[in-house]
């Protein structure tokens, strides 16, 4: 099971506060791919179909992850012609996604925090230091191998969709 999130946020430098937007897919329970994005650039359909097609398909195929099913959110860039057509020649299927339901996704409530959970309250020099103590943490938490989201997402999926769509607690 692969799941997307298009963004981390809320970590601060010393210079000024600013965002960075991380593309990250998750399989199983460790982090199979991802792509810090520069400084002021966000993820579009443009840039994620070069994520997709540049980093996540060739790890994919390098570790031979045969069948994927995707979850993503309903954010613009993951729907748009180009990433489904993508996605439909690589035989990926996309699991749907309730529209306004975080609680569906399993990177919100424990994988993005996993990696944040280092971060924070840390002040960094500059944009590079920052950037590499990300890195650092998506090493060690992957190797943890600790991630529950994906593998609750069964369980989780089936509250949710008994619910219809609506928050489960």
């Amino acid at each position: 099971m692969l799941s997307f999130n298009p963004r981390l946020t809320g970590v601060r430098s010393n210079l000024a506060d600013f965002k960075l937007m991380l593309i990250i897919t998750f399989y199983r329970n460790r982090v199979l791919a991802y792509k810090i994005m520069p400084r002021r650039q966000t993820v579009n359909g443009d840039q994620f179909l070069i994520f997709l097609r540049d980093t996540l398909w060739p790890t994919v195929r390098e570790n031979r992850i045969y069948r994927s099913i995707i979850l993503m959110d309903n954010a613009r860039p993951h729907s748009s012609p180009k990433i489904n057509d993508f996605m439909r020649l690589r035989r990926w299927e996309r699991l749907e996604h309730p529209a306004y339901s975080p609680d569906m996704n399993p990177c919100d409530f424990d994988s993005i925090m996993r990696i944040k959970r280092p971060l924070k309250g840390r002040r960094f020099a500059n944009e590079n230091e920052l950037i590499e103590a990300l890195r650092e943490s998506i090493i060690e938490v992957s190797k943890s191998r600790d991630f529950k989201g994906i593998t609750n997402l069964p369980k989780q999926w089936n509250k949710i969709m008994t619910e219809n769509g609506d928050y489960v607690v």
